[in-house]
């Protein structure tokens, strides 16, 4: 409640809330920390605020899409072309160039957002086309310092600029109503709230999600050396010379559980109703993601096979690539989707 009031009082217009938290607050939790993290915050806090979850979901990796080329600080550049004969800053800045398409995505997340809504398609088309100048508008406040930032500082800063300096820019020009629709949209199950000032302060209220993206940075970040240390107490499986790990201390979700048990610790005496109940709506969804991820497992280790084939990824690449030929550029875009799905990361 406290977090929605502070946010009613930028605006309280579903459309732009949903842009300022997954393509603002979104891309920099994705340019501080990456591996994931945009999506892990920003969806379960726009299910907090109301928005339908299947919604939060989607808008949360959609937005994700601009800013995750120089995720965690320039990660995919730096390490994942490492030692390629070719100026990484010269090659970011092209980049950015191709990423000048990325100003019609917050209209995309609003199309997204809507297609969740139970409500006639005019109804939809008319709110989507309503929010299309401030949606432009979010898209140029993020890309214009995103492509100098490229061109003049390197790979590690343009995401991390972009969502901080546009980020508050477009926040500035919001709050004094520039381009911002003169009727508020909501939910149609929905009546616009008006909350009563809160006794938490905002930043009290966003202390779990501050503490969540902070563990999520210092565990991610190579560069503070503290990953190497929690990855080497990694649980091996092994089984026929294969061997799996898991890390219990890396894992996004027990990094939620920790602050959960953290901040319930003040009230002891009620922490067993919100676990039981978070329990109970995530039955189904575990048996979903135990076949899900045995079959992502299989995939990655597909190539430790006894004939000495390649991998499932490899060769369903070299397939597609030996079929499509010249156009093959084109088609890697969906390869490289499909890599992402498995690996959970756009490096």
């Amino acid at each position: 409640e406290a977090i929605e009031y502070y946010l009613i009082k930028i605006s309280g217009d579903r459309r732009i809330q949903a842009i300022l938290l997954t393509w603002v607050f979104g891309s920099f939790l994705e340019a501080a920390a990456g591996f994931g993290t945009p999506a892990a915050i920003v969806a379960p806090l726009l299910v907090v605020l109301g928005f339908p979850a299947l919604a939060a979901v989607a808008m949360a990796l959609v937005a994700n899409s601009t800013a995750v080329t120089f995720g965690a600080v320039g990660t995919p550049l730096l390490h994942g072309l490492k030692g390629i004969p070719v100026s990484l800053q010269s090659l970011g800045y092209q980049t950015t160039l191709l990423h000048i398409t990325g100003i019609i995505v917050p209209s995309m997340i609003i199309l997204v957002m809507l297609s969740f809504v139970k409500q006639p398609w005019n109804k939809k088309i008319n709110a989507w086309k309503e929010l299309i100048p401030y949606s432009l508008w979010a898209g140029i406040c993020f890309l214009v310092p995103y492509i100098l930032s490229a061109k003049y500082l390197g790979p590690e800063f343009p995401s991390l600029i972009a969502s901080f300096i546009g980020g508050g820019f477009l926040i500035f020009t919001t709050k004094n109503k520039f381009l911002v629709p003169k009727k508020e949209w909501h939910f149609p199950h929905e009546h616009p709230k008006k909350i009563k000032k809160p006794k938490v302060s905002f930043f009290k209220a966003i202390m779990p999600y501050l503490i969540v993206s902070l563990l999520l940075v210092i565990t991610r970040l190579p560069t503070l050396g503290i990953k190497d240390i929690i990855l080497k107490l990694s649980i091996i499986f092994s089984l026929s010379g294969i061997e799996s790990t898991f890390n219990l201390l890396y894992n996004p979700g027990v990094l939620f559980i920790l602050v959960g048990i953290l901040f319930g610790l003040k009230k002891h005496n009620k922490m067993k109703k919100p676990f039981l109940l978070a329990f109970h709506k995530l039955e189904k969804p575990y048996l979903t993601l135990i076949f899900l991820t045995s079959f992502v497992q299989i995939l990655i280790y597909s190539g430790m096979n006894l004939s000495g084939k390649a991998a499932i990824p490899i060769v369903m690449a070299n397939s597609v690539a030996s079929i499509f030929g010249s156009i093959w550029p084109f088609i890697a875009v969906f390869v490289g989707g499909l890599g992402a799905f498995i690996t959970g990361s756009a490096t």
